[in-house]
């Protein structure tokens, strides 16, 4: 018999919560979607998903059942890390979140959103354009070029970026492409080749 052990690997466990069962929203996604990006996360990282824990209930109530499991669960030692998908996932008072954040930590934990950093990332990129180029920040990045244009948004449904580009000749859309690429490229969690950036 041959066993296949992945040494070092870390333990996560999901925490997805939604106020309603019909829930979903800019800022808020289904359960299914919340364990999808909890799956991808993992898989993206090498972490090896243990455990599912899940409320419907409002954010503002500190006495949510599987989010005190979670909290129980994790600190004994059943994972190293927990994945939301937002951090006010965890609630929606922001001294309780940071109370919570800083008492996993204590204890080994660390708390990681699977959709907080591509927000991050369009922010950056946003005030980055910005010191070069006309660029429009609602819905994302729009930076103007005057004969072309390159938009970068985060998806609201999914952990990725969603980039779309114009221009009046092949020429120049590609010199558009070549700028995002090359500014994308400093981050080490956005993952593309240049054949995701292929002109037709």
């Amino acid at each position: 018999m041959v066993t296949t052990v992945l040494t070092g690997a870390k333990r996560a466990v999901c925490y997805r919560r939604v106020s309603s069962t019909g829930q979903t929203g800019e800022r808020h996604s289904s359960l299914e979607t919340q364990e999808s990006q909890y799956l991808q996360y993992c898989d993206s990282r090498n972490y090896i998903p243990i455990k599912t824990f899940e409320d419907v209930i409002s954010g503002r109530r500190d006495d949510r059942r599987d989010y005190l499991r979670m909290v129980d669960f994790v600190k004994q030692g059943g994972a190293d890390v927990v994945v939301v998908q937002f951090l006010d996932r965890f609630g929606r008072n922001p001294k309780e979140i940071l109370r919570r954040y800083w008492d996993l930590e204590d204890h080994g934990v660390s708390v990681e959103a699977t959709d907080e950093d591509k927000f991050k990332i369009v922010a950056e990129l946003s005030e980055h354009f910005k010191r070069s180029y006309e660029t429009i920040d609602i819905d994302g990045a729009r930076v103007l070029f005057g004969d072309g244009w390159g938009l970068v948004r985060a998806s609201n449904t999914q952990p990725v970026l969603v980039l779309r580009f114009e221009a009046r000749s092949k020429e120049r859309l590609a010199e558009i492409i070549e700028i995002f690429k090359s500014k994308l490229r400093e981050y080490p969690s956005v993952k593309f080749s240049d054949s995701d950036f292929e002109i037709a």
